[in-house]
């Protein structure tokens, strides 16, 4: 999205670029008639189409670069509605069996078990490497 967005400020930046040439061309075009130069009167005319031409070309790829963002912009919205549709489809859904704080006396833990706790306590004492191997 930061790349598109900077696209379009360097669109409208060239767009203004262009305007002021245009402006520019128009100014002296106006001024080499007024005085009858007919060889400043062609080289403004040349300067005014290529600044028609540059608006032309920066207002089309603009209205492509805002055409792409408006596609990110839905599909991030998209996305964003679809996140908080899962997140209260989530929210909605209660577990079966005991909350969250009775879970405690429910959930299997080896602390309970004193065999395999002194089991894990020794292994882990004695490191990976020493594991005794069933047979």
């Amino acid at each position: 999205m930061h790349d598109v967005e900077q696209q379009e400020r360097d669109q409208l930046l060239e767009q203004d670029i262009a305007q002021c040439l245009i402006d520019e061309a128009a100014s002296k075009l106006s001024a080499a008639v007024k005085s009858n130069d007919m060889q400043a009167a062609k080289v403004t005319q040349v300067m005014l189409d290529s600044g028609n031409d540059k608006l032309n070309e920066t207002v089309k790829q603009l209205v492509d670069i805002r055409i792409r963002k408006d596609k990110i912009q839905t599909k991030l919205l998209n996305a964003q509605k679809t996140l908080a549709d899962m997140k209260k489809h989530s929210a909605n859904e209660q577990p079966s069996g005991p909350t969250p704080k009775d879970s405690n006396n429910h959930r299997p833990s080896l602390l309970g078990c004193a065999g395999k706790e002194h089991f894990l306590r020794k292994v882990l004492a004695q490191g990976v490497a020493t594991l005794p191997l069933r047979a």
